[in-house]
């Protein structure tokens, strides 16, 4: 087995110990075998270990991508929404019944429903935050109305 370049420690998915007793196996065990253990074993279920926690890393950074273009993709449809009840509004204008049912609707700056915490990000939810009054403010040039706060409604 090819040897591997160190792993910084806090990123090593294997604990300090099993390192410890991997490099004693490495060292003064390196020719000793027990039933189903050996240097190659141990070896070998740690290098299984830390390829599984790189493509769990590698997975987790592809849905926070997915997560990110699934929120610009809503932010996208709430401001053709805004768009789009600007222009019924107007279109309304004459039309009690539709202009009544038109001004029920409020879609603000597309308030998201509240989504489970993400591991380790601490940045995304400042660029969310940037989002989404980008977002506001784009759908009140849309619209030419003042939204009102999502804390409001």
């Amino acid at each position: 087995m090819k040897k591997k370049a160190p792993v910084d420690p806090q990123q090593d998915p294997i604990p300090a110990s099993v390192n410890q007793l991997a490099e004693i196996f490495a060292g003064p065990l390196a020719e000793v075998t027990f039933p189903d253990v050996s240097k190659d074993v141990l070896d070998e279920a740690c290098q299984t270990v830390r390829d599984q926690h790189a493509e769990v890393a590698r997975l987790t950074q592809e849905l926070d991508e997915a997560h990110q273009a699934m929120e610009a993709k809503q932010e996208d449809l709430v401001k053709l929404a805004n768009r789009a009840l600007a222009y019924a509004k107007i279109y309304a204008e004459s039309d009690e019944s539709l202009k009544e049912q038109l001004s029920g609707i409020s879609l603000g700056g597309g308030a998201k429903k509240p989504r489970a915490a993400k591991p380790k990000k601490v940045a995304v939810p400042k660029a969310q935050r940037t989002a989404k009054k980008k977002a506001e403010q784009e759908a009140t040039e849309a619209t030419g109305e003042e939204q009102a706060p999502a804390s409001e409604e």
